[in-house]
C-alpha cells in the first residue's frame, strides 16, 4: 500500500469489560481477558493510555492493528470506540468488538448499550 492510515493503523479490536479489581474476574469482563490472551499470543502489550483506553499494537497478516480495552464502564466503551474510529479514519467493518453478549437476532438493536450508542454515532 503506498499511503498509509495515520499511524499505519488499519484494524481496531475492542475488548470490552469494566476498569478495576471488582470487575476482574467476572464475564462482564470476558473482553478484558480475550484482550490480554490475544496481546500475549500477539507478543504485544495493552498499556499505553489512549482514547479513554488502554491500548496496544500489533502485526497480524501485514496489517497493523490497535488492541483497546476501554476504561469507561462498558456502557460509555462507545466513547473510546469513536475517538479512535474518527483519528484512524477507520471503516466499520475495520473495528471488531469482542465482548460477554451475542445477540440472538443480528438485524435487531444490540443488547449491548454501550454498543448501542456507538452504533447511533454517525
Amino acid at each position: 500500500m503506498l499511503f498509509k492510515r495515520p499511524g499505519g493503523i488499519s484494524w481496531l479490536v475492542v475488548f470490552l469489560g469494566n476498569p478495576g479489581t471488582k470487575y476482574e474476574m467476572t464475564r462482564h469482563n470476558a473482553g478484558f481477558m480475550a484482550g490480554d490472551a490475544m496481546a500475549k499470543a500477539q507478543g504485544a502489550a495493552i498499556n499505553r493510555s489512549r482514547f479513554k483506553a488502554l491500548t496496544g499494537t500489533c502485526d497480524i497478516g501485514g496489517e497493523t492493528v490497535m488492541l483497546m480495552k476501554p476504561q469507561t464502564f462498558m456502557n460509555l466503551s462507545g466513547e473510546a470506540v469513536a475517538q479512535a474510529v474518527s483519528f484512524y479514519k477507520l471503516a466499520p467493518d475495520h473495528v471488531i468488538v469482542v465482548s460477554d453478549e451475542v445477540p440472538a437476532d443480528r438485524e435487531a438493536p444490540h443488547p449491548h448499550k454501550g454498543l448501542r450508542r456507538r452504533a447511533q454515532r454517525p
